[in-house]
């Protein structure tokens, strides 16, 4: 890349490359991607997510329909507040980290709209429950 740093680079929210970003490429921003969050809070708020149908379309809208800091923070607090999620320990660590994944926080960087670390990431969830590394090929082909 001619010596020349990303300006973005998208991680898993849990994944341990985040202190060498910031060591080995400052002045990059390292966001996360979005497909993972939504994956991990349907891990994290199951309960939640089943419960109320809601609940999807709040937490989305945190994710990327706010224009502005203020706009993030009363929709992020309404939606704790109709849920009861105060005291969701998984939902206020993201929240702590909110500049690095929330829209609104990102609108000064361009990262051509990507929210994902592959364009595959679906893909391989949607497989991952049928395939199995030692399937014989002739289940596969099935």
């Amino acid at each position: 890349m001619n010596e020349k740093k990303p300006k973005v680079i998208l991680t898993d929210q849990e994944s341990a490359i985040a202190g060498a970003i910031s060591r080995a490429l400052p002045g990059t921003r390292h966001r996360f991607c979005l497909w993972h969050i939504t994956r991990n809070a349907t891990k994290n708020l199951g309960s939640i997510y089943n419960a109320h149908n809601g609940f999807k379309s709040d937490f989305n809208n945190c994710l990327y329909g706010c224009e502005s800091i203020e706009d993030f923070e009363f929709t992020w607090d309404g939606m704790l507040e109709k849920y009861g999620l105060r005291d969701n320990k998984w939902l206020m660590g993201l929240y702590g980290k909110k500049e690095k994944w929330a829209a609104v926080y990102t609108h000064n960087v361009f990262y051509a709209s990507m929210y994902t670390t592959q364009r595959s990431e679906s893909i391989n969830a949607y497989f991952d429950g049928y395939l199995k590394k030692d399937m014989p090929l002739c289940e596969f082909v099935k």
